[in-house]
């Protein structure tokens, strides 16, 4: 009930009756508050003023017009009470100029735009808002609103403070139920662990002293091994120096030979491949050949013989360059083999010397041994190096090679006869 005697009492906006009007009897006071049509001015570009005998809260301008488009602008002026102004250029909206504001104002005017081909007529000038005793009255209003509202919020948040710390409350019940039902049911279990913690207490006891029995057995059995240890180490450093031996430091040559064995087959394996085919195509081709000689009485031997010396060329040195490409790997296989049978005569070699040198030496540590062995089997290494030319297994081409070769060799040796 007290909020419909507020709403009540509270002011509504409403049109401002033309004797708030300043200047009456100007030619321009037709058109406020205009009812019908019968008195009109001409829209001209000028300035049409009204002001207000006292400040009025202005909340909308309404201009009323006919002749003007869309496009057309009012460019409107709003004095206030403390002396600002309000300046705006509104657009037409179907004959109806129209501004929202909310301030206590003395005056406004507005000026159209001007129309060149036409004649526009203005109709209606209309101003909302409140008195300056209603605008009073709704300013008191507001703030008894204000300040209930105010006391609402309060007591809002006082309401709401207590049933959170009622809430909180009801939690923190529920919590101390469950923590009490907690501590029972871990008082239980506690009791029950003492229980079993003895018993189990008694069974430790026993373990440990059968442990103490198997610690002392373990200790002997350690020392025990600490003497294996010991023989097995001096079998260690026997055979450290047994295996200290030239082969175990050409293991990496050995290896890298088999690889590249590996690689060698490998790319042989295409050429002596072509050269298989060739072969083939050539015995066959010979066999057909030698048929059609048989079987064809009146078939020129020289022409079927000199259409065939370009292939026959072609495919001697196809033949030449395949042979001579196997020959040269089968070449490195054989060198490869015969470096690894020179380096295991030179490991037992080695081995010899070196343990022949070291015989009798025994004021010197493993270290030095070992340095002077490595050092003796380097100088074996070296001097064999130097020593080793690998002629034996020289490659001296295919059989057409070596005969054109050999003619090369008697023509510079009857010249330089």
């Amino acid at each position: 009930m007290e909020k419909e005697r507020e709403t009540q009492v509270l002011p509504e906006p409403h049109l401002i009756s033309i004797e708030f009007y300043s200047k009456r009897g100007n030619k321009d006071e037709v058109l406020i508050n205009a009812k019908d049509a019968t008195e009109l001015i001409d829209g001209k570009s000028r300035w049409f003023t009204y002001s207000f005998v006292r400040p009025v809260f202005l909340t909308q301008i309404e201009i009323e017009s006919d002749g003007y488009a869309s496009y057309d602008r009012f460019e409107l002026e709003v004095y206030h009470v403390d002396n600002t102004r309000h300046e705006e250029k509104i657009r037409v909206d179907r004959g109806l100029v129209r501004l929202r504001l909310g301030k206590l104002c003395t005056s406004f005017r507005f000026k159209p735009d001007p129309k060149f081909f036409a004649v526009p007529k203005l109709l209606r000038v209309a101003a909302n808002g409140y008195y300056e005793e209603e605008f009073h009255q709704f300013e008191l209003f507001v703030e008894e609103s204000q300040r209930k509202l105010a006391d609402i919020v309060k007591r809002e948040e006082k309401i709401s403070g207590q049933e959170l710390a009622f809430s909180n409350l009801k939690a923190e019940r529920v919590l101390l139920e469950s923590e009490v039902g907690k501590s029972r049911a871990e008082a239980e279990q506690l009791t029950s662990l003492i229980v079993t913690s003895k018993d189990q207490l008694k069974k430790e006891e026993s373990r440990i002293s059968d442990v103490q029995v198997r610690l002392q057995t373990v200790s002997e059995q350690h020392r025990n091994l600490q003497i294996a240890i010991e023989k097995e180490e001096r079998k260690l450093r026997e055979f450290v120096k047994e295996v200290r031996l030239f082969p175990s430091e050409i293991a990496g040559f050995v290896k890298e030979g088999n690889r590249s064995i590996n690689w060698y087959i490998g790319i042989g394996a295409p050429f002596l491949l072509i050269l298989f085919i060739i072969l083939c195509y050539l015995f066959s081709s010979a066999v057909n050949l030698t048929q059609i000689v048989r079987l064809e009485e009146d078939i020129d031997i020289w022409t079927i013989f000199l259409t065939r010396i370009p292939f026959v060329v072609i495919a001697v040195a196809l033949i030449e360059a395949c042979g001579y490409a196997v020959g040269r790997l089968i070449f490195e296989i054989m060198r490869i083999n015969r470096q690894r049978i020179e380096f295991a005569k030179l490991s037992i070699i080695a081995k010899d010397v070196s343990t022949a040198s070291a015989f009798g030496n025994d004021g010197l540590s493993d270290s030095d041994v070992f340095e002077r062995e490595t050092k003796l089997k380097m100088e074996l290494l070296r001097e064999h190096m130097k020593n080793f030319v690998g002629t034996e297994f020289e490659y001296k081409g295919t059989g057409l090679v070596a005969a054109i070769k050999g003619v090369a060799e008697r023509m510079t040796t009857g010249k330089s006869t």
